[in-house]
């Protein structure tokens, strides 16, 4: 099952980090022997939290499909325990008490209106000339965030003025999110639908 084979590389990949371990990568004569998901380009993103207050600890992720998921998701999870600057660095003793969730992201499409909230099971992402950047709905959601306010922290996000996003030459896109979840630190995955976007 892929979630199964998406999961259990997250979590590898955080306890090899925390570890100090090298980075996870299926190199590309191997990809052969995974699922053709696995194997095909995507955008992934990881996001950990605490367990059992569902707290968010860190999140790191790819919002182009550049890589294939299986290594995308290695990344974003290696990215989760070693580069978030949100929160303190990732400690080996933390992952037993963590849900690991990994949010596989569909096709962007050009956001339509810029009132009300990020839809749910959707990404909100921003971008302009060499800046990009995305929040997941349920970021927004917990910062208590409309979707102008959540595109004005995507601009300073991305290293931009709050307001530039009101530019034309600005893009602002949803995509929608499919996440699976462990149902607790280390098993079983839930597994939740895509947005409508």
């Amino acid at each position: 099952m892929i979630e199964n084979l998406l999961l259990a590389t997250a979590r590898a990949s955080l306890e090899n980090a925390t570890r100090s371990g090298p980075p996870m990568i299926v190199p590309d004569e191997a990809l052969a022997s995974f699922p053709h998901q696995a194997r095909k380009k995507s955008a992934a993103y990881v996001s950990i939290w605490r367990w059992p207050q569902m707290d968010p600890r860190a999140s790191h992720g790819f919002h182009q499909p550049d890589e294939p998921l299986i290594n995308a998701v290695a990344k974003a999870a290696r990215g989760c325990a070693l580069h978030e600057t949100v929160f303190p660095r990732l400690k080996p003793e933390e992952l037993s008490n963590i849900i690991i969730r990994v949010h596989l992201i569909g096709e962007r499409k050009p956001l339509e209106t810029t009132g009300g909230a990020i839809p749910e099971g959707n990404a909100l992402f921003l971008e302009y000339k060499a800046h990009s950047a995305v929040f997941l709905h349920e970021v927004a959601e917990l910062a208590g965030w409309d979707i102008q306010e959540a595109a004005s922290q995507l601009c300073l996000k991305a290293g931009l003025p709050g307001d530039m996003w009101l530019s034309t030459d600005v893009k602002l896109m949803l995509a929608p999110v499919r996440i699976i979840e462990e149902e607790a630190p280390g098993r079983n995955p839930l597994i939740g639908e895509a947005g409508n976007g």
